[in-house]
């Protein structure tokens, strides 16, 4: 079985560990490929393993859905199970697809909306200006997740302001740190910052702590012992979770009944709740 990386962040180490110790139960080898972010070296590497014929099986999760439509002829001349996880392919999140046998991942719209909440119970109808943080380059999850976010925030626009989106190059969190220090030297930060990863929140709380800031909400995606311990001490006030390493297992799992020859559902959902100080601590982090 072949499996498709976009590129490295520890969400995917959680991931694909799940995957290695699901597959050695299940008897599957896996061969693991990592596109660094680049869509059309996965490209490349999808094609390669394609015309190689020696997987018996693909679950990918694509660096840009829409470049991989490049090679949507290659995919259907293939009979073997092709799923994907995480990020999917095509215009849809979660729709039936003529090429994708299943995808498992949450709902990101509705994470988005999760995140929107988060700035509900935070701001009620008090004026606010947010600061919105987003990863590079920008996936199909993500885009959905801005969705979901900015319907909450067109739902409040008498109210929120969106003082500047962060598109953060390669989610790397020096960018971040260095951004954050930025806008605290103009004096932009805002009230609200939002992050769709956890190592972003962390470290905008960093920052914040740094410049002796105590007056800024955090609330973020994901849910890490660093983001429940900075909720411990009121420095990041919401977050979400759902389980990576379910996600990774049910993975293997569906493409395990697809090589038995068994019905799968398109969408194989992995729940996700807003994870508040209250409920933080009888959660026990993945990482």
């Amino acid at each position: 079985m072949a499996v498709f990386l976009p590129g490295s962040v520890k969400f995917f180490s959680i991931e694909t560990r799940a995957m290695d110790q699901e597959a050695k139960r299940l008897d599957i080898d896996l061969v693991t490929f990592n596109a660094g972010w680049d869509p059309y070296v996965q490209i490349e590497q999808v094609e390669n393993v394609l015309l190689g014929k020696t997987f018996d099986a693909i679950a990918l999760c694509s660096v840009d859905n829409q470049a991989m439509s490049a090679i949507i002829k290659l995919i259907r001349e293939k009979s073997i199970p092709f799923v994907t996880f995480t990020n999917g392919v095509g215009h849809t999140q979660n729709q039936p697809s003529a090429i994708v046998n299943a995808h498992i991942g949450r709902d990101e719209l509705k994470a988005g909306q999760i995140l929107g909440k988060a700035v509900e119970l935070l701001a009620r109808d008090t004026p606010i200006n947010i600061v919105l943080i987003e990863g590079a380059p920008g996936t199909a999850p993500q885009r959905f997740r801005e969705k979901g976010f900015l319907d909450s925030f067109d739902a409040h626009k008498d109210h929120w302001t969106l003082i500047e989106k962060l598109l953060i190059p390669g989610w790397n969190i020096q960018i971040v740190a260095r951004e954050i220090q930025r806008m605290v030297d103009e004096k932009t930060l805002g009230t609200v910052i939002v992050t769709q990863w956890a190592e972003a929140a962390v470290a905008v709380v960093h920052i914040l702590q740094k410049n002796k800031i105590k007056d800024i909400k955090v609330v973020t995606l994901e849910f890490t012992q660093d983001v429940k311990n900075f909720m411990h001490t009121g420095d990041i006030q919401y977050a979400t979770y759902s389980s990576i390493a379910e996600e990774g297992q049910k993975v293997i799992q569906t493409v395990q009944k697809l090589m038995d020859g068994e019905h799968v559902n398109f969408f194989i959902e992995i729940p996700q709740v807003l994870v508040t100080p209250g409920i933080a601590r009888g959660i026990v982090p993945e990482w």
